[in-house]
């Protein structure tokens, strides 16, 4: 679940909105500490002129995910979004190394301010 309370769950579709904000961000904490294998984020596919360049995934580009464990603030893993315009509606994961152990996952923009849309992650485990 999300457990961000400013975030809309289940709008528009199950959209999770956060509010337009800078460096927004959205977590979901698993129910204990697992090997993560790989996640997979399903973005926002709406055309709608008041996205960037009307394909609302492009909100996206940028994004960070990171795997965290018990109270480290330091994350285990970190994978950043590396495409120029659009990363995509299915965008899957699999560079989590072997033995990466997590109970959070986190979605941000950093270094933007943006609305965070996501219509579902998924985390994968042995």
């Amino acid at each position: 679940g999300d457990v961000r309370p400013e975030s809309v769950v289940g709008r528009n579709n199950n959209l999770s909105t956060t509010k337009l904000e800078s460096n927004p961000w959205w977590e979901v904490s698993l129910s204990s500490s697992v090997v993560v294998d790989s996640v997979k984020i399903y973005n926002r596919y709406l055309l709608h002129s008041a996205c960037p360049g009307g394909i609302c995934s492009r909100r996206l580009r940028g994004f960070r995910l990171e795997i965290f464990n018990g109270d480290d603030a330091n994350a285990v893993f970190t994978y950043n979004d590396p495409s120029p315009v659009d990363p995509g509606i299915v965008i899957s994961i699999t560079t989590v190394p072997f033995g990466t152990v997590g109970d959070r996952v986190r979605i941000s923009i950093p270094g933007q301010t943006q609305w965070l849309h996501l219509y579902e992650v998924q985390v994968f485990s042995e």
